[in-house]
């Protein structure tokens, strides 16, 4: 008979309920999708830890931007590599999660993250959300926070340049006699030929 499958592998630190209390069931493959969801979560509020806030929330704007220090999740309730029991106590009998920081709860974007954190890492796996639906709300946030920003800037940019009508000259050219003249080109009275195209760039730049 083939050796019973152990599914007990991995990060025991990330491991799901279901996995530290072998009551997963191994037969549908549902079951290891859902078990990878918790898991990501954990990785989430690792990353939300370290992202820049205004100090004291989300703000409205010209506060000092800090973040939190990098912690691992359960950091402080198990060993640096736990064992398996360590973890079920923690996850399973004591049922703890990882603490979503009240500056998250000021920020719009992080608050709506913490949600989603917090409907990834039940206990009960039928609970969670699918990693499908839970990709789609973080990339619809992702959206969200770029068109929000897009407007912060475009609202707070400088007006554009207005530059005054240049009076354009005529080129002299010398006659020669009855040879057809050329068409007059014409250059700007500010400057001489050799600095036109210099003057041309500086003003597509002011124009940006």
């Amino acid at each position: 008979a083939p050796p019973p499958f152990n599914y007990r592998v991995g990060t025991r630190r990330y491991m799901a309920p279901e996995i530290l209390n072998e009551t997963m069931r191994v037969e549908r493959f549902d079951s290891f999708r859902r078990t990878d969801v918790y898991s990501f979560s954990l990785v989430l509020w690792e990353i939300c830890r370290r992202t820049l806030l205004e100090s004291g929330g989300g703000g409205g704007g010209g506060g000092a931007m800090s973040a939190l220090e990098y912690e691992q999740p359960y950091q402080g309730l198990v060993a640096a590599d736990p064992e398996l029991e360590d973890m079920r106590q923690v996850v399973v009998v004591e049922q703890c999660r990882p603490l979503i920081p009240e500056r998250w709860r000021a920020s719009r974007f992080l608050s709506a993250v913490a949600a989603h954190v917090e409907e990834s890492w039940w206990d009960d796996s039928q609970r969670r959300s699918s990693m499908t639906r839970l990709k789609r709300k973080l990339e619809a946030l992702l959206e969200e926070a770029l068109a929000a920003r897009r407007a912060s800037r475009d609202s707070t940019a400088p007006p554009p340049a207005v530059h005054a009508p240049i009076e354009e000259l005529p080129v002299q050219r010398e006659s020669h006699g009855d040879e057809e003249e050329p068409p007059s080109t014409t250059m700007t009275a500010q400057s001489p030929p050799s600095e036109a195209p210099m003057a041309m760039i500086q003003d597509l730049a002011a124009d940006d």
